[in-house]
Formats: structure tokens, C-alpha cells, sequence
């Protein structure tokens, strides 16, 4: 990979099988693809288990895809796809300026006995963009929210939720620090690159997903 290009990934989700974690998990600049699931079962992406409201874990997704695979593409009207349900009391999950697909449930996130953890829990959103990312139909728990403070937004970046600046660099790895990334769209909108944060581009260093 050239110098000064953001690491990508491709996160494949098997048909209804969710990612439940209690650690301090980041994805960023990613490609979440959530297949078709078997009939009579629904697609959540996460499911974190955060257990204590003093643990420092959760999941942050920021700057990434979420989108409907091939399979689950033409029937996605057939099937509902979550972005997150509450596996532990206090479970902890927030997607950033991230593109969402319609594929997503226009509540967004999935209740898991009946109302367990709804009053506990912590999941938000903050810019996301896309046909799926309106936030007017989305729960109306608790413990939902949409951000609107970007110092509220910035708990969830590498330099502060897993605090990357102080041991991220000693890997060689080039990474968006902070929620200041600018994002250059075109098309549909699924065919877009980000450009580096504005102190990035100050040092004349650019950064793209290709």
C-alpha cells in the first residue's frame, strides 16, 4: 500500500450472525456487507456486551459502508437488517459519518427481550449520510441518541475511545484521528474517498480509500 493511503477493510457478515464483543473496538474507513439471512431471521451487524456502566468498551464505527450484499440486495424489502442490539446492560455501539444503506431497518436498532437494557444502554449516532441513515423513524429508547456536539462525537475517534495517538503510530500505519474528515462523494454515493483530516493537510500529506 502506497504512503499516506487510510487502511481499508471489507467486514463480510454471514446471514443473522452478529459481532458481540465487550472491548473498545473501532472500525474506520471500512465496508460492512450484510447478506441474506435464513427465512424468518433478521441481520443485526453488532451486538456488544459492555456489562458495567464504568467499563471503558463499546463499539465505534466511523467513516465506513454499510450495504446490502449481492444476495441480499434484490429481497432486502424481505428481510430486516439492524444496526446494533443490546447483548449486555449496558451496551455501548455509535456509527459516524458513515453511508448507510437502505437495507436498514428505518428504526435502526433492534430491541433484544422485550425491554432489556433499553433504559441502560448507550448507542447514537452522529453525520451519517445515505438512504438509510434518517434518524426520524429511528427508537425512541432511552438510551438512544442522536449526537449533535462534535466533543461528543469525538469520545468515539481513535485519539480519545481507544486512544491511539500513544501507541498507533509505533505500528507504521497511517490513521484519521479525530471526527475533522472531509469526505468527497460521487455517483450513488457507494463510490466516494476520504481526504485527510485538516491538520493532516496542513503537513501537504493526503489521504484516500481506494
Amino acid at each position: 500500500m502506497a504512503k499516506g493511503l487510510i487502511p481499508s477493510s471489507t467486514v463480510l457478515l454471514l446471514p443473522s450472525l452478529t459481532r458481540a464483543i465487550n472491548s473498545s473496538a473501532l472500525r474506520i474507513v471500512s465496508s460492512i456487507w450484510a447478506q441474506k439471512p435464513l427465512d424468518n431471521q433478521k441481520n443485526t451487524i453488532t451486538a456488544q456486551n459492555r456489562k458495567y456502566p464504568d467499563q471503558n468498551t463499546g463499539i465505534s464505527i466511523h467513516a465506513s459502508r454499510i450495504v446490502a450484499a449481492a444476495d441480499l440486495e434484490p429481497v432486502k424489502s424481505n428481510y430486516s437488517t439492524y444496526l446494533c442490539r443490546p447483548w449486555k446492560m449496558y451496551s455501548r455501539t455509535v456509527y459516524m459519518m458513515s453511508y448507510i444503506g437502505d437495507h436498514i431497518n428505518p428504526v435502526g436498532w433492534l430491541e433484544w427481550n422485550n425491554t432489556f437494557a433499553l433504559d441502560t444502554l448507550y448507542y447514537a449516532e452522529y453525520n451519517n449520510y445515505g438512504p438509510g441513515s434518517a434518524v426520524d423513524k429511528r427508537v425512541a429508547w432511552p438510551g438512544y441518541r442522536v449526537i449533535t456536539a462534535p466533543q461528543e462525537a469525538a469520545k468515539f475517534t481513535v485519539s480519545q475511545f481507544i486512544f491511539g495517538t500513544s501507541w498507533l503510530p509505533s505500528t507504521g500505519g497511517v490513521f484519521v484521528w479525530s471526527i475533522n474528515l472531509l469526505r468527497a462523494e460521487k455517483g450513488d454515493n457507494k463510490d466516494f474517498r476520504y481526504i485527510a483530516p485538516k491538520e493532516f493537510q496542513a503537513m501537504g500529506v493526503q489521504f484516500e480509500l481506494s
